[in-house]
């Protein structure tokens, strides 16, 4: 008894510690002030550093709000700077947002506001001069608004799943033109637009753009005025081509590309030759049946390639040849009955193959799957058998399905430690592994250890 006594003593001891240690933060942290009769409750960002503190504030205590179903706003309060960020959240009623309602916090640097149904008057913008930051999601707009008319220093615009409550059918230049500072686009909307040929023009600072359901009718006009873009993203446009890429150089500095969720089927062997800084390439959930070594070449830096919930059904063994850096590639829900360890044994980085959901023949041509999963950890997303019918449902992983199977390979190649000079790639034999050397005339010496010209190895061995 005295033992427990003595712990409910300490616990509570420790308690009124912490209470003072709190109260006595936010008394020096917090800015001395509160909005309406409710005091903000501060504690520590994320960076473990500066402190934040929160106010819930009831509308009824703001001026210039017309509905009383926006019941609450939470201000995150920065301490060193005052409110500089405001979050709204309300039910799915409509309401209008009004300008009195945020003259007292001029200095408010992020705006966002979502998960309703309102009806957003942007003359809001008019009474933040400081805003850099604007995210809106779920809501809509009753006709498209002139963001540069409103302030011209954002940095970051959002919108979210939003509508349009009219019958406005193309986004005009109008809509986010002459925004010098803007670095980050993202456009989700709920209804197919169509953009005109100028609307990223004055755009000159951007850096990523990411569009879905925006339909881009010249996308080489588009596109060519973003010479700072490092990553684009263009989802659910009914695009087809990209071609274009070949023919647009203002894009050829991109990092990312993801033009996922559309109707691409087939794209010329050359469209990609120009983007060798690209490191991330998403087609997923479109209608290619045809990927090799042409269509995707001198991709020297990708480390990311999904090409998942296509209609792929042959993988050749050189398709990735020239993606030494590639990490993770995504092929699960394709066509694919077979596959072989050629496609990537010679990718020494390789950490994750997605495999799953093809309609895979289990043979001995699968072995090595089972062995490289066990012995050196390649993830692949637990793929399973289709046929023959006694092996349906089974994972194609089990070593069990391949006890009458005679190894021809070694496949050393996928170990980390194996490490083929540049210019060469490795390639599996039945007990160990060899270098092999890309040109014509050019071997591997392993004395060297080094890739060089045939008639200069005969003359060094002379």
């Amino acid at each position: 008894m005295k033992s427990i006594a003595s712990n409910i003593l300490v616990c509570v001891g420790l308690l009124v510690v912490y209470l003072i240690v709190v109260e006595a933060v936010c008394s020096i942290n917090c800015p001395n002030e509160s909005i309406g009769s409710l005091e903000p409750f501060c504690y520590l960002n994320d960076d473990g550093g500066s402190r934040l503190c929160e106010i819930y504030v009831d509308t009824s205590e703001l001026n210039g709000l017309t509905n009383r179903n926006w019941t609450k706003i939470k201000l995150v309060i920065n301490v060193t700077d005052r409110i500089n960020t405001i979050e709204i959240r309300s039910d799915l009623s409509d309401y209008q947002l009004e300008i009195n309602a945020y003259r007292q916090f001029n200095n408010i640097s992020t705006f966002q506001s979502g998960y309703n149904n309102h009806i957003v008057s942007l003359s809001v913008l008019t009474s933040l001069p400081n805003l850099v930051h604007f995210h809106m999601y779920y809501g809509n707009f009753y006709h498209f608004p002139a963001f540069s008319l409103f302030n011209k220093q954002l940095t970051y615009l959002k919108l979210n799943y939003f509508g349009i409550r009219s019958n406005v059918k193309f986004i005009r230049r109008s809509f986010v033109n002459e925004l010098p500072n803007l670095e980050y686009l993202y456009l989700y909307f709920m209804n197919i637009l169509v953009a005109t040929e100028n609307i990223f023009s004055g755009l000159t600072a951007l850096t990523g753009l990411n569009t879905e359901n925006l339909q881009l009718t010249n996308p080489i006009m588009t596109l060519s005025p973003l010479v700072r873009l490092k990553a684009l993203s263009i989802g659910y446009s009914g695009l087809s081509e990209i071609d274009f890429l070949k023919q647009t150089p203002s894009l050829y500095q991109l990092t990312s590309i993801d033009f996922s969720m559309n109707n691409i089927q087939l794209f010329n062997s050359d469209v990609f030759s120009d983007y060798t800084q690209l490191e991330r390439l998403d087609l997923h959930s479109n209608s290619i049946t045809i990927i090799n070594r042409t269509n995707v070449n001198k991709l020297s830096n990708l480390d990311f390639l999904n090409l998942g919930y296509n209609q792929i059904s042959t993988v050749p063994e050189d398709s990735f040849r020239d993606m030494p850096q590639l990490i993770i590639v995504i092929l699960y829900f394709n066509s694919i009955t077979t596959i072989s360890s050629k496609v990537f044994e010679h990718l020494s980085k390789i950490e994750a193959v997605y495999l799953s959901n093809n309609p895979f023949h289990c043979d001995c041509r699968l072995e090595w799957m089972s062995i490289v999963s066990q012995k050196y950890y390649i993830d692949f997303h637990n793929p399973s058998c289709n046929t023959p019918p006694e092996h349906k449902g089974k994972s194609v992983l089990l070593p069990s399905l391949y006890t009458n199977c005679t190894r021809e390979l070694s496949y050393q190649c996928f170990s980390k430690s194996v490490k083929c000079p540049r210019g060469s790639y490795c390639q599996d034999t039945l007990h160990s592994y060899e270098c092999v050397c890309e040109g014509k005339g050019v071997v591997f010496s392993r004395s060297l250890n080094s890739c060089i010209d045939y008639e200069k190895l005969i003359q060094t061995q002379v």
